[in-house]
């Protein structure tokens, strides 16, 4: 039992000071930022986060590059993981940070199905455009060449998928 109240104000104090270790850059023992201080940092890194996650999402469903692709998917995970380590100071909210980065990174692969199904498809219209075969040909294999980078972040099945594009869109045409 706390004699007048002393134990309660230090577990407060050890809440605040772990709150605080957790949104600075450079932990510090030593509590240097009142609980207001606190309330009003953690809402702004929260509030850039979820900006950045919007504009990334935006970018996700609609970018045609893979480069600008995978680094926005990355993105999405990583400011998703930094964003749940405020979730236990920041208000409840019907989509949590802790679910949200769940879901990010369950649905990931198929997100990256649907670029590539959408890069596909735009390829496919530019090179229908063209007159020769070797334009086509030089067309595919750049298409292929530049997801090929990103295999370490796609499943075998969104593997299988380039690469049996690819195969079909080509052999005619060598």
């Amino acid at each position: 039992m706390a004699i007048f109240g002393f134990g309660k104000q230090k577990k407060e104090k050890e809440y605040l000071l772990q709150w605080q270790n957790t949104i600075i850059s450079e932990p510090i023992n030593k509590l240097v930022l009142s609980k207001e201080e606190l309330e009003a940092q953690t809402r702004e890194l929260a509030s850039n986060d979820i900006r950045i996650i919007e504009d990334s999402l935006a970018i996700v469903q609609k970018t045609l590059n893979p480069d600008v692709f995978f680094t926005r998917m990355n993105l999405l995970i990583d400011v998703s993981t930094r964003l749940k380590k405020y979730e236990p100071y920041l208000p409840r909210a019907r989509t949590t940070p802790s679910e949200l980065n769940l879901h990010l990174k369950e649905q990931y692969q198929s997100v990256v199905r649907r670029f590539l199904l959408r890069y596909y498809s735009d390829t496919r219209d530019k090179i229908n455009a063209l007159k020769t075969d070797k334009g086509k040909l030089a067309r595919w294999k750049n298409w292929y060449d530049s997801l090929r980078d990103y295999y370490e972040y796609m499943d075998e099945e969104n593997i299988h998928l380039i690469e049996a594009d690819y195969r079909i869109n080509t052999r005619e045409k060598e």
